[in-house]
């Protein structure tokens, strides 16, 4: 695998904890002009483009979220370079319409393996995106607890303690990546303000990117997915979990946390 300087048409990689907001922060990109993605992708996990064609789920994902075949893909993943595998995604994708746009690639796990996913890319910015842990673990309950038909108590017992170990994992590359000099290509994005603070912190999510920003962005007449509710930002969920997590879980959530006890959001 050659490591290229310049990676364009990838211009940005989004990534964060499982269910924290980068998909809203994917439906923000797109509104820019020059911006646009598939649904996620999961190429920088690997070391060759070609390992990515036996690499699932993200493989059975990324055909859904782009639109791209079993052809398409062993097409795009016979590349030399990381520049390569994202020109010719560009090409084969039909969801992308502008065939000369910049790319970004949305993937949350990427923050599990930071470093090795930035060095994969030199010089490509990298937003992740964070939010406080008991606010993770209610949307874990209620995905993987209530979703399944689990009681709290039977989450708590069976899916709370393997949540927490991955998320402190995700928590603890990000500072791996920043102890070993990737500071200055992340930019790390807390979701609750971007919820409160919506035009500020996407300008600052803009100026990073080095790209003009307009508050027109912060509407969405069509999201692309499914996981953005409405057509614009919330602030409806960020503290839904005071209403329903026991404060013994609360308590328990912030002693395991206590790394990254400023991740903790207090409105």
């Amino acid at each position: 695998m050659k490591i290229g300087k310049n990676n364009k048409p990838l211009t940005a990689i989004v990534c964060g904890f499982e269910h924290s907001g980068t998909t809203l922060v994917s439906e923000i990109l797109r509104q820019h002009p020059r911006l646009d993605s598939g649904f996620e992708g999961g190429f920088l996990l690997n070391k060759e483009p070609l390992e990515f064609l036996n690499f699932e789920p993200f493989y059975s994902n990324l055909k859904g979220g782009w639109q791209v075949t079993d052809e398409d893909l062993k097409y795009i993943c016979n590349s030399e370079t990381w520049r390569e595998v994202y020109q010719k995604l560009r090409e084969k994708s039909p969801i992308i319409k502008n065939k000369t746009t910049w790319l970004f690639d949305k993937t949350p796990r990427y923050m599990s393996k930071l470093t090795h996913v930035l060095q994969q890319v030199p010089n490509v910015p990298c937003i992740v995106i964070y939010k406080d842990f008991r606010s993770l673990m209610w949307s874990s309950f209620k995905r993987n607890g209530q979703g399944k038909g689990l009681t709290l108590e039977q989450w708590y017992e069976q899916i709370f303690p393997i949540t927490t170990d991955v998320t402190l994992s995700y928590a603890k590359s990000w500072k791996k990546a920043m102890e070993n000099g990737l500071g200055d290509r992340i930019l790390l994005v807390r979701y609750e303000e971007l919820c409160i603070n919506q035009a500020k912190i996407s300008q600052q999510i803009f100026e990073f990117l080095g790209l003009e920003f307009e508050e027109s962005f912060l509407s969405f007449d069509k999201p692309r997915y499914g996981h953005v509710y409405g057509k614009e930002i919330s602030t409806d969920f960020l503290t839904e979990y005071k209403q329903h997590l026991p404060e013994y879980i609360c308590q328990e959530i912030v002693e395991k946390t206590s790394e990254f006890k400023d991740w903790l959001w207090n409105d």
